[in-house]
């Protein structure tokens, strides 16, 4: 009885387990901002802040990766409710477009100018923000460690904080990477706000059933242009005849497709380039951009649709009824086979191939790691010191020869150190003369 008791127990936590898996998935796959975010997270954050060659190297990936999500995914939605609120809801036929009170020709011109003004203010945030953010990392790393590179970062090559030229290195580095970051971020923002404005002005004279004004009208052919050509692009753009780099409604939460491309992937990965610090780190963020832009959405996405198609043509295969029983559908089982080969593709892979290859690659740029020689300093010898002047005497033996007759007062400590250098003693009274 108790036999029974407990199969039926562990096969009732099992359809659980299966029941929640595939709730999960199903709502993942219905909601196209999380799916993003999970393979984000889990595709590139993680690995990366895993797989490093040294401490420092895991600091500046926490930093850069995580600081990333928080502010687009987290920041991202506060901005947009803050930008509805600001600019948009303020109209009064706001209410009447979002009702769909009115005329449709004049509210789907009105949804349209909504959409772009959302677009461009979002943008505004998160297209500098992406393409700085690696400049970011490269000031936060030379401000808490003086490292200038990447082999420096690793611990595949030596350096002096102490040294002058270094820190004018350090300086240089830093000056460079913050004034990039905060120039970008105030233009975009600035110039988001602006297009965001436009939107609104768009909106309201649509609303009213006015002609759109001469600069809004070429603000809009401009953006319809982009939005065209940007579909038409290989690898990354889309056939379907809907989308559109636009966000969808004009919502952040539709961070999906075309506008997560435009906005994120190809700006982050266009800083990612322009911020390397030296030959070390070009092979790895070329090749991490290549991957990226196949793994992180079209090589998954192909291969979930030919996975579907497959286990839909086959439906009594065993592996397929397997599936199905265990994840819920046929579509849960494509996106689980998407964000697991996300994973491997986008974060795992390319992060090991890298930390493995990196020292070989260190050593061929000519990067090494050995301590900074200093320069010898010039030690007297015996008879330089017996010629040395009664002061310089004391300096160097801590005592006059004869105190009564010597018209030279001990140094105070806090001035002449005690250090019973020979050489240090020599330059204090050099010094001292001078």
């Amino acid at each position: 009885m108790m036999a029974l008791f407990g199969a039926h127990s562990e096969s009732s936590m099992a359809d659980a387990a299966r029941g929640g898996v595939s709730k999960g998935l199903h709502f993942i796959q219905s909601n196209p901002f999380l799916c993003s975010l999970f393979t984000e997270v889990f595709g590139c954050n993680v690995p990366k802040v895993l797989l490093v060659g040294s401490e420092k190297e895991r600091h500046e990936q926490f930093i850069m990766q995580f600081l990333n999500t928080i502010v687009i995914w987290g920041g991202g939605f506060v901005y947009d409710k803050g930008l509805e609120k600001a600019v948009f809801q303020s109209s009064t036929f706001y209410d009447a477009m979002q009702k769909g009170i009115g005329q449709a020709e004049h509210i789907k011109d009105a949804k349209e100018w909504h959409a772009i003004g959302k677009t461009a203010g979002l943008f505004g945030l998160v297209v500098p923000w992406m393409f700085t953010l690696p400049f970011l990392r490269n000031a936060f790393t030379v401000w808490s460690t003086g490292a200038t590179n990447l082999a420096q970062v690793s611990g595949l090559q030596a350096y002096d904080r102490d040294d002058p030229t270094h820190q004018r290195q350090e300086e240089k580095a830093l000056h460079k990477n913050l004034s990039v970051f905060a120039t970008s971020n105030l233009a975009g923002v600035s110039l988001g706000l602006v297009g965001a404005i436009a939107g609104r002005k768009g909106m309201d004279q649509a609303m009213r059933g006015e002609a759109v004004s001469g600069c809004l009208n070429v603000f809009r052919s401009v953006v319809r242009s982009f939005d065209k050509g940007f579909k038409s692009l290989p690898l990354i753009g889309s056939k379907d005849p809907k989308a559109s780099v636009l966000f969808k409604d004009g919502q952040f939460s539709q961070f999906d497709g075309l506008p997560l491309v435009a906005s994120w992937i190809l700006p982050g990965y266009g800083g990612y380039l322009a911020a390397i610090r030296d030959p070390v780190e070009a092979f790895e963020n070329i090749g991490n951009t290549i991957i990226a832009l196949v793994s992180f959405e079209a090589g998954p996405s192909w291969l979930r649709n030919k996975l579907q198609t497959s286990m839909e043509k086959n439906p009594n295969n065993p592996l397929v009824r397997g599936a199905v029983k265990n994840l819920g559908s046929v579509q849960n089982t494509g996106q689980l086979s998407k964000m697991l080969l996300s994973t491997v593709l986008y974060g795992m892979l390319p992060t090991a191939l890298n930390l493995v290859t990196r020292p070989l690659r260190a050593q061929m740029a000519g990067f090494k790691d050995e301590p900074i020689q200093q320069p010898v300093k010039h030690q007297p010898d015996a008879m330089e010191v017996e010629n040395l002047p009664a002061p310089l005497h004391e300096l160097v033996h801590g005592e006059h020869a004869d105190k009564d007759k010597s018209p030279f007062k001990p140094m105070p400590r806090k001035i002449v150190s005690t250090s019973s250098s020979l050489n240090s003693r020599v330059q204090q009274y050099q010094l001292l003369r001078v």
